[in-house]
C-alpha cells in the first residue's frame, strides 16, 4: 500500500484549516498509511493555538516566524524536509477534501506505474456555500460532495474545453503546474532540488518546478481527482501583481528561454484586476490560448484557434 504525507500551508486561517484537517480526518485510507504536516508561515498567532479539532491521524505543526525571506518555497521545502512517507500530497490549508482522494491517487500511480508524479484538480467553492460546508464538518457530519451550481471548476479542465485539446498538447502545460493540489514521489522532488526559495513574493515558484520537471522530461498529466477551495473574494492586488512580476523576471534570469517571458500575456487580466481594479479586456482563458500560441509558433507548431 502506498503511504502518504499531505503537507499544508496556512497563514492565519485557523478555522478554515480546522475545516480541512476534519475533512481529512474523513478520508477512506488507513490512518496508519498517511501523515499531515501543517507548515505555519508565520501566522500573527500560530494556528496551532487555535486548533481545537484532535485528529486520530498523525499531524505536525511547523511555525516559521515571518522575515524578509519568507516565501511559500521555503515553506513547502520545509514540509518535504519532514516527510515520512515516499508519496507526498500539497495542498492549502484553506482547502478541503474529499473521502477518496488518496485512495485516487494511489490508484492512479499503480495503473500507471511509468509515472512519478500527477496534478489533482481544485474546484473553488462560491461565496455564499461557505458556512454550510464549514458547519457540517464541524458537526462531523459525512461528506457530502458540493453540487455542481455550488462551485465553479478548475481553470485548467474549462481551458481543455475552451481550446477543444487535451493537457498533454499543450506545450505550455509547464505553467499550469500548481501546488494547490498534487502529489509527488519524495525522491523526484528531493532529486530537483525541491521548490526554488528565491522566489519571494506571490506567484510562480510553482510553475518554475513544473518547468524544471518537464524540461528534465518528468512529463505530468492532469487527473480529475477534486479538492475544494474556499474561493476568495479579492484574487489579486498590487503587492502580488508587483512580485509576480519580479518573480518572472528571476524566472527568466535562471533560464534563459524566452518562453517564460510569454508568460507576461497574463499581465493583461493581473496588471487590470489588481492596480486598474477595473476587468480585463481579456479573461485568463484567451491570455491562455495567446500564450500557447506564442511558444507553438516558436517550435513551428500548428497555432490553436477557438473554434476548430
Amino acid at each position: 500500500m502506498l503511504c502518504f504525507s499531505i503537507i499544508l500551508i496556512i497563514k492565519d486561517d485557523a478555522a478554515l484549516l480546522e475545516c480541512a484537517l476534519r475533512s481529512i480526518a474523513q478520508i477512506d485510507y488507513p490512518h496508519s498509511s498517511f501523515e499531515v504536516i501543517v507548515v505555519d508561515d508565520g501566522s500573527t498567532d500560530p494556528v496551532s493555538n487555535r486548533i481545537s479539532f484532535k485528529p486520530e491521524f498523525s499531524v505536525t505543526y511547523i511555525y516559521i516566524p515571518r522575515d524578509e525571506n519568507s516565501c511559500r518555497a521555503k515553506a513547502r521545502n520545509l514540509g518535504l524536509s519532514h516527510a515520512r512517507f515516499d508519496f507526498l500530497v500539497f495542498m492549502d490549508g484553506d482547502h478541503f477534501v474529499g473521502p477518496s482522494i488518496l485512495k485516487n491517487y494511489a490508484r492512479y500511480f499503480q495503473y500507471k506505474k511509468n509515472k512519478r508524479l500527477v496534478l489533482g484538480t481544485r474546484r473553488h467553492l462560491m461565496y455564499g456555500h461557505w458556512n454550510n460546508v464549514l458547519n457540517d464538518f464541524q458537526n462531523t457530519k459525512p461528506f457530502v460532495a458540493p453540487e455542481k451550481n455550488t462551485y465553479i471548476d478548475d481553470e485548467r479542465i474549462i481551458l481543455q474545453q475552451y481550446l477543444k485539446t487535451s493537457f498533454n498538447q499543450l506545450l505550455g502545460r509547464w505553467h499550469l503546474f500548481w501546488t494547490c493540489n498534487f502529489c509527488i514521489e519524495k525522491a523526484l522532488l528531493l532529486q530537483v532540488g525541491g521548490f526554488d526559495e528565491n522566489f519571494i513574493g506571490w506567484g510562480l515558484e510553482d510553475c518554475e518546478l513544473g518547468y524544471r520537471l518537464h524540461h528534465a522530461g518528468y512529463d505530468f498529466e492532469i487527473f480529475d481527482n477534486p479538492i475544494w477551495h474556499f474561493l476568495p473574494q479579492i484574487h489579486m492586488n498590487a503587492e502580488k501583481y508587483y512580485s509576480w512580476i519580479d518573480n518572472i523576471q528571476r524566472f527568466y534570469k535562471k533560464h534563459q528561454d524566452i518562453n517564460i517571458l510569454h508568460q507576461f500575456t497574463f499581465e493583461d487580466v493581473y496588471f487590470f484586476n489588481s492596480i486598474l481594479k477595473t476587468p480585463s479586456t481579456k479573461n485568463w482563458l484567451e491570455c491562455y490560448r495567446i500564450f500557447e500560441n506564442k511558444i507553438r509558433h516558436r517550435h513551428k507548431v500548428s497555432m490553436i484557434s477557438i473554434g476548430n
